[in-house]
């Protein structure tokens, strides 16, 4: 079957509206450094790179949520605790003075007022709020409701709620932990622990053994907090070992993006100078054949 030159002539000229295409399309993706253009361009890699990015963002705003915890929450829980701690230690220490030492009844009633003062202290710190507003031992009601109050009869009574708002630490599998404590886990009976101690010291005449016995209560106070204490560090620690698995987690993902989105900078180089070999190519071929055929119509 004969060719004629009409035809020979059409498929030079798509063969070089072909290559400047691909010449187009490659330097398109040097300049850009992705691989399509547009949704159409792939569908199935779009959609695949697109739930990677989704993933990607959740994992980003659980970090978020996250260091935001380590940098205030976490922080202010932790320094809230040391000095709870510290006072209701000086309140043991002084306790321990009083009965170790010969004390007349006016020293005690000093030491009672001493305590009855470190005690306020230790309300204060039981009703303090963080930086963004919230009672640090308030639970899920830490907006609205101070956690410590005064009843009727003068005693402290906890308000606050039972249990604690929490944050998403990873999502597959789905994990959270407890943004705080609860101020009755933390403090439990402390406020009436203390006031115990207060009266045994203003008893009169005092009871050494009785003030002694106040000793447990405090040191049950004591182990209460440490243990409180215990648990924000190991929620800390969770924290910062899942934010490092979250970081592997991003560079995977990113690095799964990229395989599906991103262009080889040297393979689409390389790729853009073989069509425009092959393009020079067929410029060449479609010049040779113009010429031949007119040189048969000569």
């Amino acid at each position: 079957m004969r060719i004629s030159t009409g035809q020979i002539f059409r498929q030079s000229v798509t063969e070089i509206q072909d290559r400047q295409k691909n010449i187009f399309e490659s330097q398109k993706q040097i300049a850009t450094g992705k691989k399509y253009d547009s949704p159409s361009d792939s569908p199935i890699d779009y959609v695949a790179a697109e739930k990677i990015k989704q993933k990607s963002n959740t994992i980003e705003q659980m970090n978020r949520g996250m260091n935001y915890w380590l940098e205030t929450r976490a922080r202010e829980e932790e320094s809230a605790l040391d000095s709870v701690i510290e006072k209701v230690q000086d309140i043991r220490e002084k306790v321990v003075g009083s009965v170790n030492g010969i004390q007349d009844g006016f020293t005690l009633d000093m030491i009672a007022s001493e305590i009855d003062g470190i005690k306020e202290d230790v309300l204060s710190i039981a009703n303090q709020k963080s930086s963004n507003g919230e009672y640090i031992f308030g639970g899920t009601k830490s907006l609205d409701v101070q956690p410590f109050v005064e009843n009727a009869d003068g005693d402290i009574e906890y308000s606050g709620s039972l249990t604690s708002r929490e944050i998403m630490i990873n999502d597959s599998p789905s994990r959270t932990i407890p943004l705080g404590q609860t101020g009755d886990k933390v403090f439990g009976d402390a406020f009436g622990v203390l006031d115990g101690v207060v009266e045994e010291l203003r008893n009169t005449p005092a009871d050494p053994e009785a003030i002694s016995a106040t000793l447990d209560g405090i040191d049950s106070v004591l182990d209460r907090l440490n243990s409180a204490r215990t648990d924000t560090g190991i929620r800390r620690s969770t924290v910062e070992n899942q934010l490092e698995m979250n970081a592997d987690r991003l560079l995977d993902l990113e690095q799964s993006r990229a395989d599906i989105e991103d262009v080889d900078l040297v393979e689409a180089i390389s790729q853009f100078q073989l069509e425009q070999t092959a393009y020079e190519a067929a410029l060449k071929a479609f010049a040779e054949t113009s010429r031949l055929s007119l040189f048969a119509f000569i």
